[in-house]
């Protein structure tokens, strides 16, 4: 017996290109704006940085629309590339995209 009736989720996959736009509607919508630091905070963040003693610290920082944390020893403070070096996987972070750092 053959059957004729239609599918109610063909017509949607159908539509390739609206899956595709639906998807990245999804990951815009998370994404969030860099936060502003105020003087405060960075000097704050500056404070830490520069007595830094070999401690864990976790950094939270902004790259592509999200913020995210590592939690990590720093491996080098680069002041002429204005970034710093963790241990883990080599992450490289821009003094800019720090949000907060916390000893």
């Amino acid at each position: 017996m053959k059957d004729n009736t239609m599918k109610k989720w063909q017509p949607y996959a159908s539509l390739i290109e609206q899956e595709v736009e639906l998807k990245k509607m999804r990951v815009n919508r998370e994404k969030v704006e860099k936060p502003i630091l105020f003087d405060d905070k960075i000097q704050e963040i500056n404070y830490i940085l520069t007595n830094y003693h070999d401690q864990e610290l976790t950094i939270q920082f902004f790259k592509d629309g999200y913020l995210y944390n590592a939690t990590d020893k720093i491996k080098r403070i680069d002041v002429v590339n204005k970034s710093i070096l963790l241990y883990s996987d080599n992450l490289k972070i821009k003094f800019s995209d720090i949000t907060d750092i916390i000893d």
